[in-house]
């Protein structure tokens, strides 16, 4: 079989699926039942030497089980003393740290270990702490709201999977008790902000600027959220996301400038060593991230494996990686950069080849071309369905991006690591930044360029869960199927191409015969989305802080999930007393100051849309149809809703 070659694949391959059952909260019950089918299954097809293969079903599930245990204390206010082990993200009001509990108290006398790990929001004039701080401080402990919007991304399953149990706003003073603990963690961050600081010094440009430390130190805080959708809707974002791609750029970088070492055994051992220790510098640099550690760990594997004489088996060191970093934590696997990192390399190392057999140029440049081609195809065809899933779009232009984009981020990353070694020279510190200012907005200009061409991406087209294993399993069918020519793989991916077209078309079908009314949990703003078939009116605050990015957060998965070829917005004055809105035949009553004389017109009304602050003003007789928006302070009762208790209202036309 196929994948005999590859013994780690295999492993993995059982060790997720056990994750997986862990995951979707399988009992116990299932979990051996799988293990007991998968054994039959391998005894009935005379490969019962791989029977053992289903303990790493169980080893999986219960990872998983012991990863994610849950916490011993609830939510509610304590004294905490806690270790600061991020560095903050700051944003206008807050900077935000992840925290881990060494300590917890009711009454700050009886203390109780703890090491649960949390979210500190903290107010920005009060936030001068480090990495590795020891703070002492009163806080009220809350878990993560869930969705309240349909379609709206889960902020507390991804905290979740980032082990944070709690997050806390912090507006009160805190102690410090202890100065930064100097671990290797804390080094990493010094030497990359003294990175960044030079960048800074020598290179100019805003945009640049922040393209430059997202691509080389993986600092993403200063990105335009304009400029990172061009990279986006152009197909190149792995370029600006520290991946397997800067680690093999600069693996590759090494093996040229050791060179001079001859290929005898003693000298190889020394060149492998140097480039190890190369690389996990640069890792510990630009922060441990999923694909960082895997693309090292992969390159790490493949060095020993040089060392001792060994098959150098890329899928297999990619297997020993992904099982290595998935034994020491399994959330690791719901991360959608590890996803992304690792599928793309599958493609590259599986894909690829099947396209480089079918043509060899004979011209260096037209070979150099033809090899990104199938890299990029191989990458993104390996990728499809995460962020078709994801992102809820197809990029049809990202060939010609990545053809341009990709031997320009080579340059750019030989470049900035001649510019580390030499930045403290102010002349040579200046030039190289000139060019590396150039080379870059070079980039930008054409990833602007890219993302206006018509017609470059399909957009708002949602993924359901089962197309999406629906397709995984086709894409997967059909280049084994090129690879062992087997004609019921070929028949399978036709199958589950089949299943997603006429699954897909139903739930088209469906949305365009749908028409309601939703009045969104939009916080304190307010947001009100008209769905009549494949066309939505949103009705949103006329705020200069509800800009249309928090609108598409809250709102566009749910407009790609019910295909929606058209929305138009438009925005309500939150100046006026009263706003009435006519939908289809239901009259809404929106309410920001109640005066007696709108008695008539609410009493003909059928929803009244209101902030808690006036709900004592208006008759008892009306509450019914009342729907508190905003944060409430007080616990409400006897109305028809509260968004931000029961999310957010559903009305069918």
């Amino acid at each position: 079989m196929f994948w005999l070659g590859f013994p780690f694949i295999r492993y993995s391959f059982f060790l997720i699926l056990g994750i997986l059952l862990a995951y979707f909260n399988s009992s116990i019950f299932i979990v051996f039942t799988i293990s007991f089918l998968s054994f039959a299954v391998l005894y009935f097809t005379k490969m019962l030497k791989s029977g053992w293969l289903v303990f790493f079903v169980v080893l999986g599930y219960f990872l998983h089980v012991f990863n994610n245990q849950r916490s011993l204390i609830s939510e509610g206010e304590y004294f905490v003393k806690c270790k600061v082990v991020s560095w903050a993200n700051e944003s206008e009001k807050w900077s935000k740290v992840e925290v881990k509990l060494l300590a917890i108290s009711e009454n700050a006398q009886n203390w109780k270990f703890s090491n649960e790990k949390c979210l500190f929001f903290i107010e920005k004039n009060k936030a001068n702490i480090f990495y590795g701080d020891e703070l002492y401080l009163k806080v009220k402990l809350q878990l993560p709201s869930k969705p309240l919007n349909p379609g709206q991304m889960d902020y507390s399953k991804y905290l979740q999977n980032h082990h944070i149990q709690y997050i806390a706003y912090i507006s009160n003073t805190f102690t410090i008790l202890k100065g930064a603990h100097k671990d290797v963690f804390y080094y990493s961050y010094l030497i990359r902000k003294f990175f960044e600081n030079q960048f800074k010094k020598y290179i100019h440009g805003k945009q640049e600027y922040a393209i430059l430390v997202a691509m080389i130190l993986g600092i993403r805080s200063v990105l335009d959220q304009d400029l990172f959708a061009a990279y986006s809707n152009s197909g190149i974002i792995h370029v600006i996301a520290i991946s397997g791609l800067h680690i093999a750029l600069f693996f590759e970088l090494l093996s040229k400038l050791l060179f001079f070492l001859p290929n005898f055994r003693k000298h190889i051992i020394i060149k492998s060593i140097i480039t190890l220790l190369l690389i996990w510098t640069y890792s510990f640099v630009v922060g441990l991230g999923a694909s960082v550690i895997r693309a090292t760990l992969m390159y790490t594997i493949l060095l020993i494996a040089k060392i001792f004489n060994k098959d150098r088996n890329f899928l297999n060191a990619l297997g020993i990686s992904a099982f290595l970093i998935l034994f020491f934590d399994t959330n690791y696997l719901f991360d959608i950069g590890f996803q992304l990192s690792f599928l793309a390399l599958i493609g590259i190392l599986y894909i690829q080849p099947i396209f480089i057999s079918m043509y060899a140029p004979k011209n260096w440049l037209l070979e150099k071309i033809w090899n990104i081609t199938v890299m990029t195809i191989s990458a993104q065809v390996a990728t499809l369905c995460i962020t078709w899933y994801y992102f809820n779009k197809i990029n049809i232009n990202f060939l010609i991006a990545n053809l341009i984009v990709i031997p320009l981020s080579e340059l750019v990353l030989y470049i900035s690591v001649v510019f580390a070694g030499f930045s403290t020279n102010q002349f040579i510190g200046k030039y190289v930044g000139i060019l590396l200012e150039k080379l870059v907005w070079s980039m930008n200009q054409i990833a602007a360029f890219n993302s206006k061409i018509p017609y470059s991406s399909f957009e708002r087209i949602g993924l359901s869960e089962i197309n999406f294993l629906l397709l995984i399993f086709s894409i997967l069918f059909i280049f084994t199927y090129i690879k062992l020519k087997n004609k019921y793989l070929y028949l399978s991916s036709l199958v589950c191409l089949s299943l997603v077209f006429l699954y897909q078309s139903y739930l088209f079908i469906n949305s365009a015969f749908q028409k309601h009314l939703i009045v969104h949990a939009a916080g304190k703003y307010r947001l009100f989305t008209y769905k009549n078939g494949l066309q939505t009116i949103q009705f949103a605050e006329d705020s200069i802080h509800f800009s249309k990015n928090k609108i598409k957060f809250l709102t566009d998965r749910y407009l790609a999930q019910n295909f929606i070829s058209h929305n138009k917005i438009v925005y309500l004055s939150s100046e006026k007393p009263l706003k009435q809105l006519k939908i289809e035949n239901k009259q809404i009553l929106i309410v920001n100051k109640w005066k007696n004389q709108y008695s008539n017109l609410a009493l003909k009304s059928d929803l009244i849309i209101c902030k808690s602050r006036i709900l004592k003003q208006i008759p008892e007789s009306l509450k019914h149809k009342i729907i508190i928006e905003g944060f409430a302070k007080q616990n409400i009762t006897a109305v028809k809703h509260v968004l931000e208790k029961e999310g957010a209202y559903i009305l069918n036309l």
